[in-house]
């Protein structure tokens, strides 16, 4: 082996021993940013479910006295808002059907079934799957009726 080749071994062997040792550091200091940028925003993780319980694809959860549509579509679980954005008033889920209706301004949403026409959209919420469930993500103030 040459100098060249030698110092080349060196380098990566001291590049993955400082990783190793400082990713667990790293792993803490991002967990940390993560909970000081939710706190800035707002932005408090509340459990919504520990599996698929459903009895279809679509469900309709209450969380912190807010009413989510919850979906289960291609081994994902995705959260809506249960409020129409044009009338706010709550949203009707059919689930033989699986779509979401406003029985007021008659609009509808089908986030599974294609042939339904879509003219209502829906707030998604963001999600994060923990070791025992699913959390929502849902601001502890509604700031112009938008959420994190």
């Amino acid at each position: 082996m040459n100098r060249l080749d030698f110092l080349k071994e060196m380098k990566m062997g001291f590049l993955k021993t400082v990783s190793a040792l400082y990713e667990p550091v790293m792993d803490e200091d991002l967990a940390k940013i993560n909970q000081a940028a939710d706190q800035l925003l707002g932005v408090q993780w509340t459990f919504l479910l520990k599996e698929w319980q459903g009895i279809g694809r679509i469900d309709q959860k209450f969380v912190k006295g807010q009413p989510v549509v919850v979906m289960y579509r291609d081994d994902n679980v995705y959260a809506y808002s249960g409020i129409c954005p044009s009338c706010s008033k709550l949203i009707h889920i059919s689930i033989q059907e699986e779509v979401c209706k406003c029985l007021y301004c008659e609009k509808q949403a089908s986030f599974i079934n294609e042939k339904v026409p879509d003219n209502l959209i829906l707030t998604e919420y963001p999600l994060k799957k923990e070791k025992d469930g699913y959390y929502i993500a849902m601001n502890n103030e509604i700031q112009d009726g938008l959420y994190a």
